[in-house]
């Protein structure tokens, strides 16, 4: 599984900093160390160049898949000191990919 395209938008008392990065997480993929400790991370985000939360990725980092059969699943969006990042405006839009192991 990988994020292959994220759009957010910062409100305008955001206070995240120019150098600050987000961490998106879900339950879908398998844990990875991230900042020494166990979690199920899908992608680590530093503003791009134009200095938004606009992606698309040309070259996905595929994950691990944690379940082989998903009913439902989550995503969490966290900054670098692991708090919920609740200066994105709503909604934030994903796109995710999902191709089979091993990949080809």
């Amino acid at each position: 599984m990988a994020l292959v395209e994220f759009h957010a938008t910062e409100t305008s008392k955001s206070v995240i900093k120019a150098d600050e990065a987000l961490y998106v997480y879900t339950n879908l993929v398998k844990e990875s160390i991230v900042r020494g400790e166990e979690r199920p991370l899908l992608r680590r985000l530093e503003k791009n160049n134009r200095g938004t939360w606009d992606y698309v990725f040309e070259t996905p980092f595929y994950m691990k898949v944690s379940n082989q059969e998903v009913r439902d699943f989550e995503i969490y969006i966290k900054t670098e000191d692991g708090e919920d990042a609740t200066d994105l405006v709503t909604p934030v839009h994903l796109t995710l990919h999902v191709k089979p192991y091993p990949f080809l």
